[in-house]
């Protein structure tokens, strides 16, 4: 057998013990986990659709303000007035960002105790007469 005939072989058998388990033979703790993220990815992509609109709504305001200290125009008490403008906005990103936070976090924990509550009802014994 020559180096090359040799190396080859030896690829070939640390490919066979590479190679992962057929989709029949995955654990149920890997489907659970891989179940688990697609549900945080869904709710990442609501809360990213959620706040899209948001997000740009902000953005027309400060290109609006951006436009307004640009122009040449402006006489001297503009621009202490632009600057204000401009402080205001901050102050209201900032209040933004925080009820935004604050949703976030809330609407986290709701999706918990909704889980929980979800977890809590498969788990319980079901009366004979269905109520």
């Amino acid at each position: 057998m020559t180096y090359l005939q040799n190396a080859r072989a030896r690829g070939r058998s640390l490919l066979a013990r590479r190679r992962p388990a057929p989709p029949a033979e995955v654990p149920d703790a890997t489907t659970q986990r891989l179940d688990r993220q697609n549900r945080r990815i869904g709710a990442l992509e609501r809360d990213m659709n959620r706040m899209g609109p948001q997000m740009a709504a902000l953005e027309a305001r400060l290109e609006s303000l951006r436009e307004r200290l640009v122009r040449p125009e402006a006489g001297p008490g503009d621009y202490e007035e632009a600057l204000s403008l401009v402080e205001e906005v901050r102050r209201e990103h900032e209040r933004i960002r925080a009820r935004i936070s604050a949703a976030s976090r809330f609407e986290e924990r709701l999706r918990q105790l909704e889980e929980e509550m979800e977890r809590r009802s498969a788990n319980e014994p079901t009366d004979g007469d269905g109520a």
